[in-house]
């Protein structure tokens, strides 16, 4: 579930932090994945396993494992 500390948010699985609050905004999980904003309107979408899959510019797709 999301979960806020201060002013960022990141992603909790019962008491255990998956995604450390680093984001602006991180939405509920819709099956694997969910979609956060790292700045303001540039969105990426993060699976939670921790990789996360960013769009650099169109057509070009970045992966990041946290």
């Amino acid at each position: 579930l999301p979960f806020r500390m201060g002013m960022k948010w990141g992603l909790k699985w019962g008491d255990r932090i998956v995604v450390p609050p680093c984001y602006r905004n991180i939405c509920i999980p819709v099956g694997g994945y969910c979609a956060f904003e790292g700045n303001a309107c540039q969105w990426g979408v993060m699976a939670l396993d921790g990789k996360v899959h960013l769009t650099i510019i169109p057509g070009k797709v970045k992966t990041i494992k946290l």
